[in-house]
């Protein structure tokens, strides 16, 4: 019932696009499961029982995420600066993406926050604590609230958009634009954020792994910034890393199972945060490790019986991840509180993920596709 319902749901024309790489649709979709699966367990009794589950998968389906939109970024922005005739039509190409990219994003964003707004006085939220997230600074240098937690990583996401283009930009202008001034600005970025996390790690104590340290903007930048790496090691040594791609994935498997082993120190034993600094780091690595498998890989693609719903649940799993835990797990809870909590967590586990699926297909095509169209009219294509 469940296969029959995501087919159907998710069979848009935007699915079956020949420019889509499928690999790295499957990458999205896995990513967007697996960080609505763990908190679809919130719903499950004793969840802190499953410990490792509950917070691991959530944990590399964030992360896959910021290392798959490094590598798509990274693209799009290497491209642009490869095709620049010179530094002013680059900066212009660098406007361009800005564009491109805040009406792909800030639309979804900020209808959420305006209806988190609307019902803001049922919980303890000050306006005081809310307004910081109209400018995106409700993680920037300190823990984010309580009020649409989820956020944290969008905003991640969305001062490497505005960032990372910057520095590009700067070291285009230094030495050129060419692949290798890409490499360069990227390791740079890497470098920089995550000796700022290692720093902080080490000169402040009381630093906890999660609130501290993983969902701070200023010390987390890096994690997409590795996307971008493997995306340019892609195109300056194709053949290679075609052949390396089994190799690169398997060790790429390695690390995240050894990142899974200290995550389980992390949240059971109580590592210092100078070791959870480098999880961080190692995972990143260890993910972007997974992509050239994934994009090289096409032949295998053609086998999958339900291509289309997974390509479906990429396209929507923007939308997806702003609804399910700030809008579709309260309704979850409120139902239960106001008349099916005698059908089992079952129910309601089931219940969360056919809201999931159905309200996210409905903002997709209602609101954040028609939004997204909205940008032709301000920028070309490119």
């Amino acid at each position: 019932m469940m296969i029959s319902f995501l087919k159907h749901t998710f069979n848009f024309a935007e699915a079956n696009s020949l420019s889509r790489n499928f690999g790295l649709d499957l990458i999205r979709a896995i990513a967007i499961l697996l960080v609505v699966f763990s908190h679809g367990m919130l719903l499950i009794p004793n969840t802190s029982s499953y410990g490792l589950a509950f917070y691991g998968t959530g944990f590399l389906g964030v992360e896959l995420f910021f290392v798959l939109s490094g590598y798509l970024i990274g693209k799009i922005l290497l491209n642009a600066m490869l095709k620049a005739d010179d530094t002013a039509s680059f900066f212009k190409s660098l406007k361009n993406f800005w564009i491109r990219r805040w009406f792909r994003t800030l639309p979804n964003y900020y209808l959420f926050l305006l209806i988190g707004l609307a019902f803001f006085w049922l919980k303890p939220y000050s306006f005081e604590q809310i307004w910081i997230y109209f400018i995106w600074g409700q993680n920037l240098i300190s823990p984010i609230s309580n009020f649409m937690p989820e956020t944290w990583s969008l905003m991640v996401e969305e001062w490497f958009y505005l960032t990372f283009p910057i520095a590009l930009f700067l070291f285009a202008r230094r030495y050129g634009r060419s692949d290798k001034t890409f490499l360069f600005a990227a390791i740079f970025y890497v470098f920089l954020f995550a000796s700022l996390r290692l720093i902080t790690s080490i000169y402040w104590e009381q630093s906890s792994w999660d609130i501290h340290l993983r969902k701070i903007v200023l010390l987390r930048l890096d994690a997409i910034a590795y996307g971008a790496i493997i995306m340019v090691l892609m195109k300056l040594r194709p053949t290679l890393i075609r052949k390396l791609r089994f190799i690169l994935f398997c060790v790429g498997l390695m690390g995240i199972t050894f990142s899974m082993f200290q995550l389980f120190q992390i949240l059971f034993v109580g590592l210092p945060a100078h070791p959870t600094a480098n999880h961080l780091t190692l995972t990143s690595i260890s993910l972007a490790l997974l992509l050239p498998l994934a994009v090289y890989q096409t032949e295998t693609y053609g086998r999958f019986k339900f291509r289309s719903t997974i390509v479906g649940i990429s396209i929507v799993s923007y939308a997806m991840y702003l609804l399910h835990y700030s809008v579709i797990l309260p309704l979850v809870r409120l139902l239960i509180e106001n008349g099916i909590d005698h059908w089992g967590w079952y129910v309601h586990y089931l219940l969360y993920w056919i809201l999931c699926f159905l309200l996210s297909f409905l903002v997709y095509t209602l609101f954040e596709r028609r939004m997204t169209g909205l940008r032709e009219k301000y920028t070309s294509k490119g």
